[in-house]
């Protein structure tokens, strides 16, 4: 094998073997300057009748190569692993066979989901949300949204893999079944244990139903940190499921989470989701699926906001499984509360003092206030994502995004008086039962380091962990929460999008009667944006950094959040 690495890639160095798999093997290799992994995999097609010649062996070996590369070329993208380059070497064709080697050079993960769950139990459920409703939206990609159609029948959290920016891709693409691949990897690839019944028992093709069984598998693995009725050889667990169903240990999972893993879980593909776009729905909680309580272990690696059930105008949220009323006291320090228009999250941050701008404060950026002393803060909600592109739509019934990915991708390209417009509107809505504004910079700066900490990025040090941003984000933002929450348990606040600040007031509808003049007319008044985006560097994605914009512009790097006022 590292003969044959060698003779594609002559500069890199061999290092261990990561990986052997019924179709190829794995390596890690490097240079001066990187790490790349190599999958070799050979190629060995029989003579038949339509291909009874040596002359029509070669041929087809040589198809099978460039449809292995066009394969990739459809399958390419988020979620799926970065491949490089191909390489064909060693080919070897009599009038019996044909035999070659495929050289694949791809990016290298050091680790996958099943290593991530076992080591790191239980997963905070926020993470485990995410993690779900990421492999939903990868899924949903290949099986609806290019123009040919593919299913994972090789669906398991050893194939899926933690990228270096933490991104989760599919690492094994073997398992993908397309309309035309190569001879070395058949229709046939699977693993038992993680397949429909209907795939395994009866000999079914591949399709929609036995992958939304396979993603019900690995989602209550990623829950419970293994498969269910894991004593059971997998016709026994098969015969369980059908006579039980499934059940789940942990006690701080939504009811939600439950109920749609059960129904992926049904022994008869008629009764699971019938695509990912409707998995999609729930894991976003639509009205009628609302979480009726979420606890957190202590031993979560991660520890975001508790969940709230929905409570209209009472004041009352869920905390670690108990209902609180709010009229007496405030929240606890990280609850969250939903609005009743968009189900947007808000987060409770309790009131403090902090002194701005000492984060890590240096000459490259400048604290809002030029001053050491304390600010105090009281306590208020804050969304708990930026305003996503959906949310935008809802309310506006337009997409004013640069960036227009799709409704979970924060809003941008938005001006300040568009915002309050926005701000507005969803008041109305609620016929003014709420009142909504922008974050002054000192909530935003004061939510952003976990209520005050001393922060540098919203959420500690690991900036790659924690936000989106030029060295990362591939020049785009990204959809929300796919980062780690800050303390609080709010997303984004490091990059991804900036964030316009206002000043603690609600927008005034008459202000924003415009004469008609050039946008550039209030060129001297200038609002704040904080956090960063996608195309910053490290520095400005500081909790203390901050931009001042004209507020009659847009930019595709600058969207916003809101917080809930008195």
């Amino acid at each position: 094998m590292e003969e044959l690495i060698k003779k594609c890639l002559p500069t890199y160095e061999i290092g261990e073997k990561l990986g052997q798999g019924v179709y190829g093997s794995v390596y890690r290799i490097y240079d001066r300057f990187k790490e790349r992994a190599v999958k070799v995999v050979p190629i060995l097609l029989e003579r038949s009748l339509s291909h009874s010649t040596s002359e029509q062996l070669d041929t087809r070996v040589s198809q099978d190569f460039h449809a292995v590369k066009e394969y990739y070329g459809n399958i390419k993208g988020e979620g799926i692993l970065e491949i490089y380059d191909f390489y064909l070497v060693d080919k070897m064709v009599s009038n019996q066979n044909a035999r070659a080697h495929l050289v694949i050079l791809m990016e290298l993960c050091r680790s996958n989901l099943l290593d991530h769950v076992l080591d790191n139990y239980p997963l905070a459920p926020e993470e485990a949300c995410n993690l779900m409703r990421t492999l939903a939206s990868i899924l949903k990609r290949l099986s609806a949204d290019i123009e040919h159609i593919f299913f994972l029948t090789d669906l398991k959290p050893s194939n899926l893999l933690f990228s270096s920016n933490h991104r989760l891709v599919i690492g094994d693409l073997g398992g993908l079944r397309r309309l035309s691949s190569m001879s070395a990897s058949t229709d046939s690839q699977f693993s038992l244990n993680w397949s429909a019944p209907e795939f395994i028992l009866q000999g079914a093709k591949a399709g929609m139903a036995s992958a939304v069984f396979s993603y019900g598998l690995v989602s209550y693995f990623i829950w419970e940190g293994h498969l269910p009725y894991e004593d059971a050889d997998y016709i026994e667990r098969l015969r369980k499921i059908k006579a039980n169903g499934v059940s789940f240990d942990r006690p701080d999972i939504p009811e939600r989470i439950v109920n749609l893993i059960q129904k992926c879980l049904a022994y008869f593909a008629k009764d699971r989701p019938e695509d990912f776009s409707r998995i999609l729905k729930i894991l976003e909680g639509p009205d009628d699926n609302r979480d009726k309580t979420i606890s957190f272990p202590e031993k979560s690696i991660l520890k975001p906001a508790p969940d709230t059930a929905r409570s209209g105008n009472s004041g009352t949220f869920r905390q670690h499984g108990s209902t609180v009323k709010a009229t007496s006291a405030d929240p606890p320090s990280g609850a969250v509360w939903e609005d009743p228009v968009l189900a947007m999250r808000f987060v409770w941050v309790p009131e403090g003092a902090f002194i701005p701008g000492l984060a890590g404060a240096d000459e490259d950026g400048e604290p809002f206030v030029k001053s050491s002393q304390s600010i105090h803060v009281d306590g208020f909600w804050i969304g708990q994502y930026p305003v996503t592109q959906g949310q935008w739509h809802k309310i506006m019934g337009n997409n004013p995004s640069h960036f227009n990915k799709g409704a979970n991708y924060p809003v941008e390209n938005v001006s300040y008086h568009n915002t309050c417009d926005f701000i507005r509107r969803l008041m109305k809505k609620s016929n003014e039962r709420f009142r909504y504004g922008l974050p002054t910079e000192a909530q935003w700066e004061y939510a952003a380091r976990s209520a005050g900490r001393a922060e540098i990025y919203s959420g500690g040090v690991d900036l790659d962990s924690l936000g989106w941003y030029r060295k990362n984000s591939n020049f785009s933002p990204h959809s929300f929460g796919t980062k780690f929450p800050n303390g609080l348990g709010i997303y984004d606040m490091s990059g991804n999008v900036m964030e316009w600040c206002g000043d603690g007031s609600i927008p005034d509808p008459e202000e924003f009667v415009r004469r008609g003049d050039s946008i550039y007319a209030d060129i001297g008044i200038k609002h704040a944006g904080r956090g960063g985006s996608w195309n910053s560097d490290e520095n400005e994605c500081r909790t203390y950094f901050r931009k001042l914009f004209t507020p009659r512009l847009g930019y595709s790097t600058l969207g916003f959040r809101i917080v809930r006022m008195p």
